[in-house]
């Protein structure tokens, strides 16, 4: 239901190491469309045992821990589940793909569920959360797994239409859309300063199988076109090698 009163938004993933997503306070718009610069998202894990967020937000963790109670499915209901959807738990929670939305005037609704999307992440387990930037290396979270090196292509979202960006470069961006897929198709690698492992970029660079780093905060204030780059998605680590003018 539309709700002119949002308050909080979610995206996640539930598999066998735990519940990885993001919360936004606020529409659900931010989280699929990636424009949330005006609010800050909050990249969250739990491994069943405990909750790290990158931003302290006790109200955030709250409707976090709200929403577990409604994918954990009691033992007596699972076979049926399992059977309609077929669907699989781990700690008693239904695996998978899941969008949320909360408002004030209807509460909390999951608006997708997608079995087949969380077979993607059926092994995923994150990165560090927190990100923390040097002058020589730049870090995210690792949302498309690898290692590799590689020359930066910088691309803003107003030069998308006039981009080019040549087989093996890194794409650097703020954040990526739909209109990116040519040039993500060509990328050996994927920067971004925005977003968390589920955002369009994350997804796209898994099914790609190329590594992708999101959140970075500043790597397109950072880098620049020809600058040599590491790119360590398992680590979610950016560390500048050298610069090509």
């Amino acid at each position: 239901p539309h709700s002119e009163k949002p308050t909080w938004s979610t995206i996640f993933i539930v598999n066998q190491h735990g519940v990885f997503g993001e919360i936004i306070r606020g529409g659900h718009y931010q989280l699929t469309q990636g424009f949330y610069k005006d609010m800050q998202l909050i990249v969250f894990s739990y491994d069943f045992t405990h909750w790290i967020l990158s931003h302290d937000n006790q109200e955030a963790q709250i409707h976090l821990q709200e929403i577990i109670q409604w994918v954990t499915i009691p033992k007596n209901k699972q076979p049926q589940i399992a059977s309609s959807l077929a669907g699989s738990f781990s700690h008693n929670m239904l695996e998978g793909y899941f969008e949320t939305t909360s408002s004030e005037d209807y509460g909390l609704w999951f608006v997708d569920y997608n079995r087949i999307l969380g077979k993607m992440y059926e092994l995923f387990r994150p990165t560090s959360i927190k990100t923390d930037n040097s002058q020589n290396t730049i870090s995210g979270q690792g949302a498309s797994p690898g290692k590799i090196r590689g020359k930066v292509r910088l691309v803003l979202a107003d030069q998308i239409f006039n981009a080019q960006l040549s087989a093996g470069e890194i794409l650097v961006t703020e954040m990526t859309t739909p209109l990116f897929v040519p040039l993500l198709q060509k990328a050996a690698a994927v920067i971004t300063d925005l977003g968390g492992i589920l955002t369009h970029a994350a997804i796209v660079s898994r099914e790609l199988g190329i590594p992708c780093i999101t959140g970075t905060i500043d790597a397109t204030q950072k880098l620049k076109d020809g600058d040599m780059v590491e790119v360590d998605a398992d680590k979610g680590t950016v560390r500048k090698i050298n610069t090509f003018i």
